[in-house]
């Protein structure tokens, strides 16, 4: 139905739910008949359309379908839209393009005869959350100082300088005969680390020792039935990977596994509130 405006006047008109009702209904007209008041006051633009040929000041707008925007030339996005075209002059003239269903808004500039490349107007999406950033899926977005904010740019290289370590020595009995996780240290900064850890067999035939990462073999395994041997491999692991030292027996006694440990340095690119960059013990002592 159509709208008819109604003069309010204080006192006298009713806030009635027939009014209320009218404002609702005059609402959803608005929205249903907005594709029909957009062509009456721009041009349509065809499917076999080229937008580089639109030069000339106007509004434009193409509602037919997502599916076939595609066909138009030099569109930036394939979906229905509405097009502003702004003349300056002779030889200089800008498009501004929204798409109707994500709403996002593209740029370009025409001077002497050529169309610039499309320009994207950013929006909250193209920002990594500081969660993103964290978990390293911030690919193809924008990094901010807030999203780092807590974190740091850095990376590590092998080195003999000591910076974490699990020394408590622990024991195995009777095997086990299949590996199974002792000790854990969570990585905070990528980049490569001197893994070490020492094993001695005691009265067992031999024991076993292998870097897993994140709960899969990683590191060359290693074995003793010599006494106390340490063992050392340079390791890449990326932040929030676990190293992880497993053991297993060579048949029945006891065996002992200790001296965990990482040794790195760290190469500094920026840092932002000092964040932590010294891996966490998360499983064993």
């Amino acid at each position: 139905m159509s709208y008819t405006k109604t003069n309010w006047t204080d006192n006298v008109t009713p806030i009635s739910a027939a009014n209320m009702n009218k404002i609702e209904q005059g609402i959803v007209d608005t929205g249903l008949n907005a594709p029909a008041l957009l062509a009456a006051n721009s041009t349509v633009v065809p499917t076999t359309a080229d937008l580089d040929n639109y030069v000339t000041a106007g509004n434009f707008h193409y509602l037919s379908s997502s599916a076939l925007a595609g066909n138009i030339l030099h569109i930036p996005k394939a979906e229905v839209f509405t097009m502003q075209v702004a003349v300056m002059g002779a030889t200089i003239a800008t498009q501004t393009w929204r798409g109707n269903n994500t709403g996002t808004i593209y740029y370009r500039l025409y001077f002497g005869g050529v169309w610039g490349n499309w320009i994207k107007q950013l929006d909250p999406a193209d920002f990594a959350t500081q969660a993103e950033t964290s978990l390293g899926s911030s690919t193809q977005k924008i990094v901010t100082p807030a999203s780092l904010r807590g974190q740091s740019i850095a990376s590590t290289h092998a080195s003999d300088s000591l910076r974490a370590s699990a020394d408590t020595e622990l024991s195995i009995t009777d095997g086990p005969s299949v590996y199974t996780k002792k000790k854990a240290f969570r990585i905070i900064t990528g980049g490569t680390y001197r893994v070490k850890f020492a094993l001695r067999e005691s009265n067992m035939p031999s024991i076993y020792g292998r870097i897993y990462k994140n709960g899969v073999a990683f590191g060359t395994e290693r074995t003793t039935s010599t006494g106390l041997t340490t063992f050392s491999e340079d390791l890449v692991f990326a932040a929030g990977d676990t190293c992880e030292l497993w053991v297993k027996g060579g048949g029945a006694g006891t065996g002992y596994l200790s001296n965990f440990r990482l040794y790195f340095n760290v190469d500094f690119v920026m840092t932002f509130n000092v964040a932590p960059i010294i891996p966490t013990l998360t499983y064993g002592t």
